[in-house]
């Protein structure tokens, strides 16, 4: 089930997420960073608002860790989340628990609309889309304004291009 949440954050934590900081993540080299943090140890206030949030939805008991990008560019093509390391290196599918996005800031905007198969959404500042992982969906090109997304990704277990980091 899609959720579409609005009035996410306060605008302190909203401002903290837009301008997060991803020095001591770990990265795969395909734009995404590892966070080894669960619902109990989490570090950053926005994240962890944002994740009770879901809990309420989507049981995260069992997160090892998750995994967070920024997007600033104008489309994402359409894509189901996944270990992508993985995929790339066995074939296999593996999946998060659940995905997300949020957005901090839209301005302006005319284009860049969220779509699935059977739905799409006009991103608004604050608001927050939670969908089964398994999903496919994209973004539609900005024609004008600006849109910043945050996508955040809990899994069980480190995906396969983290877990071979360490």
């Amino acid at each position: 089930m899609i959720r579409i949440l609005h009035d996410v954050l306060s605008g302190e934590l909203r401002e903290e997420i837009l301008n997060h900081n991803y020095d001591d993540a770990e990265t795969n080299g395909l734009g995404d960073f590892w966070y080894n943090q669960n619902l109990l140890n989490l570090k950053f206030d926005s994240v962890k608002a944002i994740l009770k949030i879901v809990n309420d939805y989507v049981d995260l008991s069992d997160m090892a860790g998750f995994e967070m990008h920024h997007n600033y560019t104008d489309y994402v093509s359409y894509h189901v989340d996944r270990d992508e390391v993985r995929f790339l290196e066995t074939g296999e599918e593996k999946h998060p628990m659940v995905s997300m996005v949020y957005y901090p800031l839209i301005k302006e905007l005319n284009g860049g609309t969220f779509y699935t198969d059977h739905l799409t959404v006009e991103p608004k500042t604050n608001s927050m889309i939670i969908f089964p992982s398994v999903m496919f969906h994209g973004v539609s090109p900005v024609i004008r304004g600006q849109r910043v997304s945050v996508g955040i990704n809990p899994w069980p277990n480190a995906p396969f291009g983290y877990e071979r980091t360490k």
